[in-house]
């Protein structure tokens, strides 16, 4: 390193080595402020930001945010790498050899930084969205260029997931179909109906949109299916609206003296 060679005395190692200290110190600091603005001007794209702004705006600039701040802080730590006297160039090349001999065990790592690229890019889901993975329904709370964290919209719990295997998801709507099966011996006038009254009843939740009643779905073998359609205020609310549901259908349903078919075992013996 040549910035620390003996010129004169040894003070001037001391003074070489104390100008050195001070300007790395002036590099952080005009890094910490950086990364300060930066936070601040990406603030309103944080997903638990009230705005009007879109969510798939948010998910881009958030990860555009990563990015910037990843790039800050690398080329602080080469600048600083350079005050040292460190060979940057040959620090590069070295670290170009090393990423060729460890690419098999950071291909995980590259795999989630092109997924969360194509995931930002394509829209297969943005930052709020509610989606399906492997049967983990969550709500999608942070996206970077690693890795998603879902929050589970069944018990709240938080699941971070690599990009590169969020492959197969399903975003998840605010719809929800409800099959009804009642019995052939009822009545189809009365049961459309009851039908017809408990979707309206059903509207009456604070977390149900609308509700339609949509008739005769299936004629199975011991019953007929009737579908009913939900539409609930987010994706997150289907499953306690689907629940408000089932419980109107099971009240009425009994008041109405429809009975749900159910599978029934007759053994005979001689």
């Amino acid at each position: 390193m040549n910035n620390f060679k003996t010129i004169g005395s040894d003070g001037q190692v001391v003074y070489d080595l104390l100008g050195i200290l001070i300007t790395i110190a002036i590099a952080i600091a005009v890094v910490i402020v950086l990364l300060a603005i930066l936070k601040k001007v990406f603030n309103p794209f944080k997903v638990t930001t009230q705005n009007d702004i879109p969510k798939e705006k948010k998910t881009m600039m958030r990860i555009v945010y990563s990015v910037l701040k990843f790039v800050i802080i690398l080329f602080t730590f080469l600048a600083v790498l350079s005050l040292l006297g460190v060979d940057i160039t040959g620090a590069i090349a070295g670290l170009g050899i090393a990423g060729a001999i460890g690419g098999l065990a950071i291909q995980d790592a590259l795999k989630d930084f092109i997924q969360g690229i194509n995931i930002a890019t394509d829209k297969f889901f943005s930052i709020g969205d509610v989606i399906n993975y492997n049967g983990y329904r969550g709500k999608v709370v942070e996206l970077t260029m690693r890795n998603t964290k879902l929050k589970s919209i069944d018990d709240g719990s938080i699941r971070t997931i690599g990009n590169h295997k969020l492959v197969d998801v399903v975003k998840m709507s605010n719809t929800v179909c409800v099959t009804v099966s009642l019995s052939y011996d009822a009545d189809m006038k009365y049961v459309y109906k009851v039908l017809g009254d408990i979707a309206e009843e059903a509207k009456k939740s604070d977390l149900i949109e609308d509700c339609v009643f949509k008739g005769t779905q299936n004629f199975s073998e011991s019953s007929i299916d009737y579908i009913m359609v939900l539409t609930c205020i987010s994706p997150e609310a289907t499953l306690e609206g689907r629940r408000q549901l089932l419980k109107i259908l099971q009240e009425r349903l009994a008041e109405a003296g429809l009975e749900i078919p159910y599978r029934q075992l007759d053994i005979n013996t001689k």
